[in-house]
């Protein structure tokens, strides 16, 4: 199915429209003329035609630009009875229907015209087979075997998992000659993944990120909301681990692990800032200070990853989980120390590198890993593909740094055994905890 989406292009910016089942651009072309209304005022810039294969035929925007035009099938468009119409706000694109066109805004005239121009423009392109193979844009070129992999990550646009997934997908033309990588955020966590293993089957060329929260802690703590299991999925690769840390106010002057047990033993207060009342870190919590003997501790759960790490700054907590980008900024203004990582070995790199694991000191952990997964049925030859490329990516001398010393996360590579071994680690620790945590 091939769309027409029509964008004036106010701020020149077609990243501004995306197709849904992410395609990448075909070829793309301006209008040679502005068209004017019948008023005389002049069009806000030329207007700009974009083609994308798409095979549901649904345009969805990733962002609300001042002037935005709905998208329609171009059989639809062509003998439907009006054109799109300008308005100050987004239309929901997806639903597929005409909009109504004011005198003002469109005359009869003009939607003809429209319209005409664009027929012109798409009989010519769909009859020169040659200028789009030909095209700069081409995702998968006519007789290709190259083979485009929308990468879903089900967490936050902003956050780790998706910036380390554009990192990634970035090198995947330097390794590969024939396995494209595209990265996108879909926030909604469980939800997303149910999204996505409803909609693909082996065999689309579609990866997402899986990892213990969604696998280990969803079923175990949230059954009912969890449509997936390990089954669904055909493991790639790891592309990293996060190390989640613990931090203090530095006014309790607790700078190690040893610090913190003479703390608890002293009966000083515990009150641990976690993203999410049912989240890896509240479990983190509350293994760590029950096993060591804390008796009134208290798990505070925030929105967000990043109100929990200011939660401690802010003396609203004197504790806090969190991703070591997270609390960086607070540790080097001297607010926070911190005291642990919850790991099974000290800290080797970045600004926190010596920092000891609580699993040295017998205390239970969880990693975070981020797992690139195929859907069951995926083909043998296009997982040793992807396999191949990750492990290439993890090898990469610039995305090794960037990891370490920007995102401050870990390569920790692993296997289809490796995964589950993590994710019977989690259950386990789940299992143990979760009356405490649900209590």
């Amino acid at each position: 199915m091939i769309l027409v989406i029509l964008n004036p292009g106010i701020r020149g910016d077609n990243s501004l429209v995306d197709c849904s089942d992410r395609k990448t651009v075909l070829i793309q072309w301006l209008m040679p003329a502005r068209l004017r209304p019948a008023t005389g005022r002049r069009a806000s810039s030329d207007w700009g035609f974009i083609v994308w294969p798409c095979l549901r035929g649904l345009v969805r925007s990733n962002h609300c630009n001042l002037y935005f035009f709905g998208a329609l099938r171009v059989n639809w468009y062509i003998t439907g009875p009006c054109a799109p119409c300008r308005t100050s706000g987004c239309h929901g694109l997806s639903v597929h229907k005409c909009w109504s066109c004011g005198d003002a805004l469109y005359p009869a005239g003009m939607q003809d015209t429209f319209r005409s121009l664009v027929n012109m423009r798409l009989k010519t392109l769909l009859k020169t087979a040659a200028v789009i193979c030909a095209s700069a844009f081409i995702a998968t070129g006519c007789g290709s075997d190259k083979k485009t992999w929308t990468v879903t990550c089900p967490w936050a646009p902003s956050g780790v998992a998706a910036m380390a997934s554009q990192k990634a997908a970035s090198l995947s033309t330097t390794y590969s000659k024939d396995t494209i990588l595209v990265a996108e955020a879909v926030k909604g966590d469980t939800a997303t993944i149910n999204t996505w293993v409803m909609d693909k089957k082996g065999g689309d060329p579609a990866l997402t990120f899986i990892n213990e929260g969604l696998l280990a802690i969803s079923p175990i703590i949230d059954a009912k909301k969890v449509r997936f299991s390990e089954d669904d999925f055909v493991v790639i690769q790891n592309l990293y681990s996060a190390v989640f840390v613990l931090s203090a106010q530095s006014n309790l002057n607790i700078k190690t692990i040893d610090d913190l047990k003479k703390y608890v033993e002293e009966g000083g207060k515990v009150n641990i800032a976690v993203n999410g009342a049912t989240s890896t870190e509240a479990f983190l919590a509350t293994a760590l200070f029950s096993d060591m003997g804390s008796k009134d501790f208290k798990v505070t759960p925030y929105t967000s990853a990043a109100e929990a790490a200011q939660a401690v700054a802010k003396g609203e907590t004197n504790f806090a989980i969190s991703h070591q980008t997270q609390i960086l900024e607070t540790a080097q203004q001297g607010k926070v120390d911190v005291i642990a990582a919850f790991s099974d070995k000290t800290l080797e790199h970045g600004p926190f590198a010596g920092v000891q694991g609580v699993g040295e000191h017998g205390y239970p952990f969880i990693t975070n890993a981020c797992v690139v997964a195929a859907r069951a049925g995926t083909s043998e030859a296009d997982v040793k593909k992807l396999r191949d490329l990750y492990d290439a990516i993890l090898k990469d001398e610039s995305f090794v740094k960037w990891v370490q010393e920007t995102m401050l996360i870990e390569i920790r590579p692993m296997t289809d055994a490796d995964f589950k071994a993590h994710l019977e680690q989690t259950r386990e620790l789940v299992n143990t905890y979760k009356d405490k945590v649900l209590g």
